[in-house]
């Protein structure tokens, strides 16, 4: 493990201890085997841009984490998370991984993708998972939602009324893109030690329902 790796994940175990989450060596072992299948088949499928494929710890791994910890802090760590555009399964397999008895949603448009997000879990043998094929709307959810994230959706403006209406009493959106909402949504920013220390790649907001 290169050194560089090595400060991120201490700082990433330690900040997920801060929040109440034991982030043990065989959770980080499977946080190595995705890294390594994001390797081995992005040529293939595509699920990351080229130039981050040296730097999938730094410009992934421990901002995906980052949210596990919110998750934690905001008690949802056995909830119920649906994650938008999954892709290379950045954010919702390190969370799974740091939160195991969370249930997670997978929602992904591309069929090859979803075939290798199938392929990740899997291969690390990550139970409580579901796939939905095809673009993300409120329908898709047959079951109370505590959580979604769409990290890495290219056009987040577009999904803003899907979201809307997926977001119940009690559900959570971990933005991270900015996206304004209508009347009836709040957006609280969070400014936490993962946001200084620069883990977390940009801004995020929690958006509830109120109201």
């Amino acid at each position: 493990m290169d050194a560089r790796r090595d400060w991120l994940l201490a700082q990433a175990r330690a900040f997920l201890e801060a929040d109440g989450v034991d982030l043990k060596d065989s959770q980080v072992a499977l946080l190595e085997q995705h890294v390594a299948l994001v390797r081995e088949w992005n040529a293939v499928v595509g699920v990351v841009s080229t130039g981050e494929v040296d730097s999938l710890w730094e410009r992934h791994v421990v901002d995906s984490l980052s949210l596990a910890g919110v998750l934690a802090r905001l008690g949802i760590s056995g909830g119920n998370l649906v994650d938008i555009g999954s892709g290379g399964g950045f954010p919702v397999v390190p969370i799974k991984i740091a939160l195991p008895g969370l249930t997670v949603t997978v929602v992904e448009r591309s069929e090859k993708k979803l075939g290798f997000l199938r392929k990740v879990f899997g291969a690390l043998g990550l139970t409580g998972v579901a796939f939905r094929h095809g673009e993300f709307s409120a329908g898709m959810l047959a079951q109370k939602t505590d959580a979604i994230s769409a990290r890495a959706v290219e056009r987040p403006e577009k999904l803003v009324g899907s979201i809307e209406k997926a977001i119940g009493t009690g559900t959570v959106f971990l933005s991270q893109s900015g996206v304004k909402f209508g009347e009836g949504f709040f957006a609280e920013r969070v400014e936490d030690e993962w946001m200084r220390s620069g883990l977390r790649r940009g801004s995020l907001d929690i958006v509830r329902r109120v109201g």
